[in-house]
């Protein structure tokens, strides 16, 4: 063999070896890639044939990870056609996938992928609502592979710090929300690696561990923060209408000096049976920590739904402050059905009156009787212990006698 076909070969079966810390496409020589020893995590996108079965990955010194069996260092997210295996400090050297790879897609091979999130502030409250950000990075640069981000599903839970738990027993983390890169809600753009959660702490007050991490096993790798969560620092009340011709309060107070003074604001929205919204909105002004805003009388009758969100600043750390408030709902009835409801009412209170007069006469009754039975019982029983008595004593008075007479007649 010349020597040029012996370079020309040895070309050949060292290219598939060759992989930078970069993501990298490729189409491979048996499916082979090399991963480099300063490598500390790596993610292998493959892509299978339809309906196949899991890929199987073999390691530079022969070991075999599969789907369903692989080390506690390894995660593996399967679909139909697709395997997405995370690896934290992967052997150095040649690896290799097997099974139905897919010849017109290639496999990616991701370095280095890690998380990287918003600070949450120190101090939250019950209650509140808070836009928070979350990006996967590999290296220094921000991964958007469309094909690796689609897949990513990260939830953020907290954890229980306040109680202590038995001996061998875990605390329980309670998921607060998931994140999205869809350019919906409170996400600002698509598929741009970014993942954006509408987190509502509703949770109560206490200190706790907040954790983001992915909800698939797409990777390892999660973040961890402690947190402490005051009490909601304000109340609110809605007071309904009793007819259409009535008016609507909604009344929301500060509670403590946490929030500033003349910070608070209002937007209240409520739908009618047939769908028409009535929105007011309103805020404090300069020392006020009273909100009062008034709906107008309606126009129908029915059910009623209402909902809306208080703003105030933080005074500790003039932090914007946002309050969801869930969704309730009331009725109102025209004055006529008022006066007939009201009328109805007071029947059947006082046939409810009525049944329980009757009722406390007949528990009276039954007790008099029951005591009536009860003396009778125990006077006979005197009687009947007086006579055994008395039979008893003369018995024994004749015995006695008896004995007398025995005794004087005896020479």
């Amino acid at each position: 063999m010349s020597v040029l076909k012996r370079l020309l070969l040895l070309l050949i079966w060292i290219s598939p070896f060759s992989w930078a810390q970069d993501s990298t496409s490729m189409t491979l020589l048996d499916n082979r890639f090399r991963i480099d020893q300063d490598v500390q995590s790596v993610s292998f996108i493959i892509h299978r044939q339809k309906s196949s079965e899991a890929a199987i990955l073999v390691r530079p010194d022969g070991q075999k990870y599969y789907a369903w069996r692989h080390p506690n260092n390894v995660t593996w997210y399967q679909q139909p056609d697709l395997d997405i295996v995370s690896i934290e400090k992967p052997m150095a050297g040649p690896w290799q996938a097997l099974g139905k790879i897919s010849p017109h897609n290639s496999i990616t091979v991701l370095s280095d992928v890690h998380l990287s999130a918003q600070q949450l502030p120190q101090r939250l409250y019950q209650g509140e609502t808070l836009k928070f950000s979350a990006q996967l990075w590999q290296g220094n640069e921000p991964l958007q592979l469309a094909a690796y981000l689609s897949h990513v599903k990260l939830k953020i839970s907290f954890t229980d710090l306040t109680s202590k738990p038995k001996d061998g027993q875990i605390l329980p983390a309670v998921v607060l929300a998931e994140f999205f890169d869809d350019g919906q809600k409170r996400d600002e753009r698509a598929g741009d690696g970014i993942f954006t959660a509408n987190l509502k702490v509703d949770i109560p007050p206490g200190r706790y561990q907040a954790t983001i991490a992915t909800e698939n096993g797409v990777f390892l790798r999660q973040l961890e923060q402690t947190v402490l969560v005051y009490p909601t620092p304000l109340t609110y009340s809605f007071m309904a209408g009793e007819t259409v011709k009535d008016n609507s309060e909604f009344v929301a107070k500060v509670t403590d000096d946490q929030l500033q003074a003349g910070s608070l604001a209002g937007h209240i929205a409520i739908k009618s049976p047939s769908g028409k919204e009535y929105i007011v909105q309103g805020a404090t002004q300069g020392q006020e920590k009273q909100l009062n805003l008034t709906f107008p009388a309606m126009e129908q009758v029915g059910r009623y739904r209402w909902y809306g969100w208080l703003y105030a600043t933080d005074n500790f750390n003039q932090r914007e402050l946002i309050f969801s408030l869930p969704e309730r709902s009331f009725a109102l009835a025209a004055q006529m059905q008022l006066t007939k409801d009201l009328q109805q009412l007071k029947q059947e209170e006082l046939v409810k009156q009525q049944q329980e007069k009757i009722k406390q006469q007949q528990l009276a009754e039954a007790k008099q009787r029951d005591d009536a039975l009860l003396w009778l019982i125990v006077g006979n029983s005197v009687m009947v212990l007086v006579i055994l008595i008395g039979w008893y004593g003369l018995r024994w008075w004749k015995k006695k006698r008896q004995h007398k007479s025995d005794d004087l007649m005896l020479p």
